[in-house]
């Protein structure tokens, strides 16, 4: 009911659907419907424990809506079985997409950073990234700040609590020294001595 409602309002510019206990075969239909609509530019999808399956659809759905500009897959697992890659896979290149929110996903402990950090080399036009409570730790950290020294969009960067110790911190703030674009930076919760 919800997915055909979508579809039939061609006006729609914001939805949100984050914690309604959506699972896979749910998020196929919502999916489809997301994926051509021709006004969406606010998607909140965060809270919902889709699967790998459910994720594939989603970054299906995102990869070819042109109208999103912001994205919120908070807490949604997004570091477990891989399911990231197709999410990066989703947003690199994408043609409108300005913020994306991917805190409390448990990135940094599959790896996670990695993908993320390719898609935002490749994303020219995302202005804000929320990366909270990620555990992306200093190997990620070391990822993200490379990305950082190629990405001259960025403008909000959120990596509270993930674990990233002075040394990889300095890194990081290095990198951004060389991105002049950046107004607002976050790195609450961090190591700021030791390694």
């Amino acid at each position: 009911f919800l997915a055909d409602s979508i579809k039939n309002t061609t006006l729609l510019r914001s939805l949100d659907i984050s914690y309604m206990d959506i699972g896979p075969e749910k998020m196929k239909y919502l999916a489809e419907a997301i994926k051509h609509h021709p006004s969406l530019e606010i998607l909140k999808i965060g809270g919902n424990k889709i699967g790998i399956t459910g994720i594939m659809h989603m970054a299906d759905a995102i990869k070819h809506n042109t109208s999103l500009k912001d994205l919120d897959l908070r807490a949604m697992d997004l570091g477990s079985d891989g399911a990231l890659h197709y999410i990066a896979e989703a947003i690199t290149n994408h043609p409108s997409l300005k913020k994306i929110d991917l805190s409390n996903n448990y990135i940094g402990l599959f790896k996670g950073a990695m993908h993320i950090t390719e898609a935002l080399k490749n994303h020219s036009s995302l202005t804000a990234i929320d990366l909270r409570n990620n555990y992306i730790g200093n190997d990620g950290a070391i990822h993200l700040a490379e990305a950082l020294r190629h990405h001259q969009s960025l403008r909000k960067l959120d990596l509270e609590n993930n674990e990233i110790g002075q040394e990889r911190l300095n890194y990081i703030l290095e990198s951004i020294l060389l991105n002049s674009t950046l107004e607002s930076l976050n790195l609450n919760g961090n190591s700021l001595h030791g390694k």
